[in-house]
């Protein structure tokens, strides 16, 4: 599906299957944004999303992408639930109240990869129930996400200079980002 840069995203419905969505953009609406469910191989990429809700849902899905997106919402940025072989990377995420939702009530194994994302936390950086495989972060030296905003007492150094922190970010009790960013990957 390619945007046509109307103010609203194509529905993207249950069961869809090798679905390209691309260069949408969502202005302002009061609900969720982007919803992907029970579907695979799908493409999420280029589009800008702003709403009230959800700024994009994923939730039962299989081979889903998610790259090069703008998502902006009034509550959660990202929820990921019951999924496996998902990517999320080079996006940005801005004033949501909760960047990240991660859960997985079927426990539903991933893996999940979060990577070179530039995340502005408001509030909350993340929810991670711990059911599902997440990875913060790809290997070194392809890296973390960029943290910007509320993460607590966490102050990235980086004494080598190779744009990595020295440190990893812990998230909650057993989420990490082993290698955050120093500058936004954007």
């Amino acid at each position: 599906i390619l945007g046509d840069g109307s103010d609203r995203l194509p529905a993207v419905g249950a069961l869809a299957h090798d679905l390209d969505v691309r260069r949408n953009s969502v202005s302002w609406v009061s609900d969720d944004g982007l919803v992907i469910d029970s579907s695979t191989g799908v493409q999420v990429i280029d589009n800008a999303i702003s709403c009230g809700g959800i700024g994009l849902q994923v939730s039962g899905s299989t081979e889903v992408n998610v790259t090069g997106c703008e998502i902006s919402s009034d509550e959660v940025g990202v929820w990921i639930q019951s999924c496996d072989l998902i990517y999320v990377t080079m996006n940005r995420l801005s004033k949501s109240v909760i960047s990240f939702v991660t859960v997985s009530p079927d426990e539903v194994s991933g893996p999940v990869v979060v990577f070179r994302n530039h995340v502005e936390v408001a509030t909350v950086a993340l929810v991670d129930d711990g059911a599902m495989a997440v990875s913060w972060n790809a290997a070194y030296p392809e890296g973390g996400n960029f943290w910007e905003g509320e993460i607590g007492s966490y102050v990235p150094y980086d004494s080598d200079g190779d744009g990595i922190s020295d440190a990893p970010l812990y998230l909650d009790g057993d989420s990490f980002d082993a290698y955050p960013l120093m500058a936004s990957p954007l």
